[in-house]
């Protein structure tokens, strides 16, 4: 498989943000190199007609309570779960009559829903796929909301996909392996300073550094005492067991994480906070804020916390440890660019003849099923055989598709699966493949690794 030949595109000597020399974004794949360089903020803030689909609805949260501003008097409309058409006509109506372009923000699951609203008006629109590179992640639990995603935007002209930290040309969906894709090149790089500490029990050494803080012990770095830890935790249930161990209240908490019925109930009484809410010495987030959201803090330091026995919290360091990395804003902080990374390594992760056998055992069986619905005649037969493979789940790689009837391979999660042996299994299994990957797959990037072994 080939790949595109990349577009460079230089920033002016000093450039700090993308809309000092670009007033919109080109179409295709566009890779920005670094995070917090304002490439969103030039699509909602120039005159387009334009629509942001984004991966979670705490990313939009944080965007519309940005605007309008001292710098953008537009109002930014949010779209999610409980928004009707007529609320986005109307939107759309007063736009009008405010003279200000249309500027929306949307899930990619509620994609459809606008496109619905606008009919045939969708053309006049610039369509900004955000963060495109958790398409493969949200495709593993959100597939058909991902691949009607792809099919609609694929039939539209006017649509560019954003990330700092795109997805490998092998691993991208087959909708975007021939579009014209561009970079930009930055005279300063992005630096980054790796903290590692490897422990065999990551939650209790989280316990023992907020313990440690309440007692009036806090990290400190250099000169400078971190006075609001920012802990990265794909996991509810470990981020429930950190608090029922050290005793925190609401006052000294705030949890970022999707606001569905079972996060919830883990928590009980500690409520589920928006990323605009005041801070507090303790923030605790899942992956609904790892991308494109912003934090504001003078001495906070991002901490990632992952655990081998939860296989949701060892995070890819190309892609979400990247973009953790960027998530603090404030240019005075000492520790804006310095992560701590605590972690253990070696369980849960398969080995290359263990991850090979399973993937041919499952494509062999998701094989046999698209043979068994191509042999069947009979209707019955045929939804018998789409219900199984509704049922199975994550694992299940024969893929239905309803528009054409078809039942076929399922590439793009296999895709899925491959990537994340590469980027999780293959370097998580000790601790020098862990600082290898740092080396490597951040190459290009000012880094300054610090180990605490």
């Amino acid at each position: 498989m080939e790949e595109n030949r990349i577009t460079l595109i230089e920033a002016p000597e000093g450039a700090k943000f993308m809309n000092e020399f670009m007033n919109t974004l080109p179409t295709g794949i566009l890779n920005k190199k670094k995070t917090g360089c304002g490439a969103t903020s030039v699509a909602l803030e120039n005159e387009e007609n334009t629509i942001v689909c984004c991966p979670t609805i705490q990313l939009i949260k944080s965007k519309t309570s940005q605007y309008p501003n001292s710098r953008c008097r537009f109002e930014l409309f949010g779209i999610y779960e409980n928004v009707s058409a007529d609320e986005i006509n109307d939107y759309i109506t007063n736009c009008t009559s405010n003279h200000q372009p249309v500027k929306i923000m949307v899930t990619y699951n509620s994609f459809d829903k606008v496109k619905y609203a606008i009919s045939n008006n969708i053309t006049r629109y610039k369509i900004i796929v955000d963060e495109y590179q958790e398409l493969l992640d949200a495709y593993i639990y959100r597939d058909k909301a991902i691949l009607n995603l792809l099919q609609e935007l694929k039939s539209l002209s006017n649509v560019t996909y954003l990330s700092a930290t795109p997805i490998p040309y092998n691993f991208r969906p087959e909708e975007l392996q021939n579009l014209n894709e561009y970079e930009i090149v930055w005279n300063e790089n992005l630096t980054i300073v790796p903290l590692q500490f490897e422990t065999d029990t990551p939650y209790s050494f989280v316990k023992n550094l907020i313990n440690r803080f309440k007692l009036g012990q806090p990290i400190k770095i250099g000169e400078n005492e971190v006075r609001e830890y920012y802990f990265f935790i794909n996991s509810v249930r470990g981020i429930k067991e950190i608090l029922e161990e050290t005793g925190l209240t609401n006052k000294e908490v705030k949890i970022i994480c999707a606001n569905n019925r079972q996060n919830r109930k883990y928590l009980g009484g500690i409520p589920i906070s928006n990323i605009s809410d005041s801070n507090k010495p303790f923030t605790f987030c899942t992956k609904t804020v790892f991308c494109g959201a912003d934090f504001y803090s003078e001495y906070g330091l991002a901490i990632i916390v992952s655990d081998g026995y939860n296989k949701n919290t060892m995070l890819d360091i190309e892609t979400d440890i990247y973009q953790i990395a960027g998530r603090i804003r404030n240019e005075n902080n000492p520790f804006k660019n310095i992560i701590l990374h605590i972690f253990n390594t070696g369980t849960g992760c398969q080995n290359e003849t263990e991850f090979t056998a399973w993937l041919e055992d499952r494509t062999h069986s998701a094989q046999g099923i698209i043979d068994a619905y191509n042999t069947v005649t009979q209707d019955e037969q045929k939804k018998a055989i789409i219900e199984r493979i509704r049922i199975e789940g994550k694992d299940e790689l024969a893929l239905y598709n309803e528009i054409t009837n078809e039942v076929k391979l399922n590439i793009l999660k296999i895709n899925y699966f491959q990537y994340k042996f590469r980027s999780i299994d293959s370097v998580y299994k000790n601790s020098a493949s862990i600082e290898d990957a740092y080396l490597t797959q951040l190459a290009g990037i000012n880094l300054y690794l610090l180990c605490d072994q």
